[in-house]
Order: structure tokens, then C-alpha cells, then sequence
């Protein structure tokens, strides 16, 4: 999710105060053409404030409480180094005009925050609680609270993740808690994100946009320059948002946002999988894939309509965390809960051996998905011989011990697969990936939740 503005053309000194000695059929052949980029330019600039591309400022355009927006992206090459955009909404239709882009610093360990003391950054959508600062109001649109020594931002289960000053209260924070007015230059100026408004203990506390420090990454809140985070405290109100993210996934979609006829069963997100625990990294039941693996399979879905069919997904991009979790479980012997569902046929010690499980999964380059067939009239998945995830010879593609018309369903599935772009494997009928995927050599970790 890129954010592209407009550079300013640049004229040569020299040409300035010269007069335009163009003859007139200049004018008549080429004013059209000139017209036309004018109206390039005009389109292009439109794009660039109202935001199109960028989920966040697409999602709070109609809204008209909200005015401003903190988009906050994180380096590709650097986890704890990001930019910060700060957005102003312009007209009633929406238009967005950038009016502060500036270096930023993240959790020292990049983002995607899960609980206390990882250094890392949460990312997402949050809301903005208060501001404060060890210096005076920079005039603040936020109502602003100037720190004093009794304030605290506690890290105690009682009061976890609140504001608190203990001269008006019956309670002394222990060393888990922030002292506020220690941190300078840090809080000279800062924010108070939503995040874990809860108060969930455990699940992070203290996520502050502040000023700069000593280092080049913070312990898991965002940081700007001084005079960056006065321009900002001057400008946003109580309604505006703060959008942590990573460009990681600006070449993935959530496929039925592309496809709505697909059907989901994501699976990973569930209970019911061969590991039984909810995998890692599935914070949403929704299916990733990259731009080109959506297209592609919505050929797919054009193919199977005229015959009373759709896709049904079980599976589709895979963060490298998930397939961390599945190399932890297939490693403790002892956690067969699932096996008489999924590997009744296989012993756990061998899943490695056997090519079910691996430190590696095309999944994680978001071009490939798991899937079966759905009868759209009937409502039900189609009749392929074997379930989704089973560990055993069944599985196989070629396998014969079915019926004729189980065998002519995974023909079917194979056949329409293939001819829209799709490659598959002999051991898993419903394992499909793009031929020409776009990232062949990069695994993603992002979790699977939308932005």
C-alpha cells in the first residue's frame, strides 16, 4: 500500500521571461495533445488526495467525522523504520491532502504487537485517547495534559494500560509501570493510542506516538521528530486515526472481495484442523492471495458457473509463523488429538519423512490456495472422494478406489484448474498454485486479518 503524491515540476532558470515564438499550427496540431495531459495530470493528482489504493483513507473517505489521518508504513527493508503521513480531509466528498510526510521509528523488533515486552508495534486501526507532554500545550486540537510527577502509565493488572496520576488515587505503580515524566526528550510531545483499551493484562500497554530518542527504534510505540509531532498535535482532533501497517501485503487481496461468488471454510482460523488449536497468524477466517492468483481465479469461477459450480477455499496464503506452528506441533509426539480425523493411517514421527509437513510452504508467497468444488444449486461441497487436510494415500490425485463420478469430479476440478493458469501436486487434490506467481522466492509473515 504505497502512497504515491505528486513531485513538483521543476523549470530551468533560464528559460524564465522568454517569449513562446510557436507558430500557429503548432497550437492546432498539438493542443489536443496537450489538453490530454493536462487532464492526465488533473486525474492523477485527484487520485493521489483522495487516497485512492490505500485501504484506510478509502475506508474513512465517506466518513465525516473523521478529518484526519496518521497512515504509519513500515520499511520493507528496515522492521523498525517506517514513514509517517499525516492526511487532511478537504472537501465533503472525501478528497484527502497529505500535508506531513516524515521519517518514523517503530518497535525495535518491527510490528504486528501480540503481548508485553515483545518490542513491537501493533498495527492496525486505533483511535486516539489523549495527549501529553513534559512541555507546555503546543496548542494541541486534543485536549492536552501537561505531565507532573505523579502521573503514571500503569503496568499493574488493577489499572493495566491506563493513565493514571497516583496523587488522586489510593495506589503506588510498581516498576512495570511508566513514569512519564522521566522520558525526555521522549515525551516531551505524545499521543495515547487505543490499543488494548481494554485493558487486557498482558496484551501490551503504554503505545504512545512520541517524540525522537536516543535510538533508532522505539520499544513498540512510534516516534517523530520534535517538530513533526507538534505539526501533528496542531492539527488532529479527538475523531482522527492512527493506521499502523506494513507494505508487506500491498500485492495481496482478500480473494472474495475480488470473487464474492467463492465460498470460505478457512480452516486454520478453526478448532477443526489436524493440529485442533486456532493456527498462528489466523486472526480472521478470510482467504489472502495476490492480485494475480484473485484474477486468475475468478477465470476459474466463469469456467465452473455454466455447469452450477463454484470454489470453495479452505486455505490460501500462509504466514511463515503458521507454518512455524505446524513444525512445533508435528514435533511433540505426544499431541494426537486430531489423528483419527486427519493421519489415522500415518504415525505422527513420520509426517516430516513423509512430506506433510516442512519448514517451507508455497502458501506463504500467497499463490496458492487449497480448494474443492461447491454445488451452487445444492449447497453443499461437492463429492471429490476425501477431505480437505487427510494425510494419506486418498488424497492423491490419481488415487482409483472411487467411484466414477468422484472420478470425474477431481477430473473436473484439475482440468478447469489447469487451463486458468494452475499447477497441482499428486498428493493433495485440492492443492493448487499460479503458474507464473509473482513472488516465487518470498515467504510473507503478515497475519491474516484485514487491514
Amino acid at each position: 500500500m504505497k502512497i504515491h503524491v505528486l513531485r513538483k515540476s521543476a523549470f530551468s532558470e533560464k528559460n524564465r521571461g522568454q517569449r513562446c515564438l510557436l507558430p500557429v499550427s503548432f497550437f492546432r496540431h498539438y493542443c489536443p495533445v496537450i489538453i490530454f495531459l493536462l487532464l492526465c495530470f488533473v486525474c492523477n493528482h485527484c487520485a493521489a488526495v483522495t487516497g485512492n489504493g490505500n485501504i484506510f483513507l478509502d475506508r474513512y473517505r465517506n466518513l465525516p467525522e473523521v478529518k484526519q489521518i496518521i497512515l504509519v508504513e513500515q520499511s520493507a527493508a528496515a522492521p523498525s523504520e517506517g514513514t509517517l503521513f499525516l492526511f487532511v480531509k478537504k472537501t465533503p466528498e472525501g478528497e484527502w491532502q497529505e500535508t506531513l510526510r516524515c521519517n518514523a521509528f517503530l518497535g525495535k523488533n518491527g510490528i504486528d504487537k501480540t503481548q508485553e515486552g515483545d518490542k513491537k508495534t501493533p498495527s492496525g486501526d486505533f483511535g486516539l485517547l489523549r495527549a501529553f507532554g513534559v512541555k507546555d500545550d503546543p496548542g494541541s486540537l486534543i485536549p492536552y495534559t501537561k505531565l507532573t510527577g505523579s502521573m503514571y502509565l500503569c503496568g499493574d493488572r488493577e489499572y493495566y494500560n491506563q493513565f493514571i496520576d497516583v496523587s488522586r488515587m489510593d495506589h503506588r505503580c510498581s516498576g512495570n509501570s511508566e513514569h512519564l515524566i522521566r522520558y525526555v526528550p521522549q515525551y516531551n510531545y505524545g499521543l495515547f493510542l487505543d490499543y488494548n483499551k481494554e485493558g487486557v493484562y498482558g496484551k501490551g500497554s503504554a503505545i504512545f506516538l512520541h517524540c525522537f530518542g536516543s535510538y533508532p527504534y522505539t520499544m513498540g510505540c512510534i516516534s517523530v521528530a520534535e517538530e513533526n509531532m507538534v505539526k501533528i498535535l496542531q492539527t488532529v482532533d479527538q475523531n482522527a486515526r492512527i493506521c499502523i501497517y506494513s507494505n508487506e501485503s500491498a500485492g495481496f487481496v482478500v480473494l472474495t472481495d475480488v470473487v464474492p461468488e467463492v465460498e470460505t471454510e478457512m480452516r486454520y482460523y478453526t478448532l477443526y484442523n489436524f493440529v485442533g488449536d486456532r493456527i498462528c497468524g489466523y486472526e480472521e477466517p478470510v482467504a489472502f492471495v495476490t492480485k494475480e492468483t484473485a484474477a486468475a481465479l475468478q477465470r476459474v469461477v466463469a469456467e465452473l458457473a455454466p455447469l452450477g459450480y463454484t470454489l470453495k477455499v479452505f486455505d490460501a496464503y500462509r504466514p511463515q509463523m503458521a507454518v512455524d506452528h505446524f513444525v512445533r506441533w508435528a514435533s511433540d509426539h505426544k499431541d494426537v488429538r486430531m489423528k483419527w480425523y486427519f493421519y489415522p493411517e500415518e504415525e505422527k514421527e513420520t509426517l516430516f519423512a513423509h512430506g506433510y509437513i516442512s519448514a517451507r510452504s508455497g502458501h506463504s508467497r500467497g499463490s496458492t490456495v487449497d480448494l474443492t468444488l461447491y454445488d451452487i444449486r445444492n449447497d453443499c461441497d461437492v463429492d471429490m472422494g476425501g477431505t480437505f487436510d487427510y494425510f494419506g494415500y486418498c488424497s492423491h490425485t490419481d488415487y482409483q478406489h472411487l467411484t466414477e463420478q468422484q472420478k470425474k469430479n477431481r477430473q473436473l476440478l484439475q482440468q478447469v484448474m489447469r487451463k486458468c493458469g494452475f499447477r497441482g501436486i499428486n498428493t493433495e487434490w485440492w492443492h493448487f498454485t499460479l503458474q507464473n506467481e509473482p513472488y516465487p522466492d518470498r515467504y510473507f509473515n503478515f497475519p491474516v486479518r484485514r487491514l
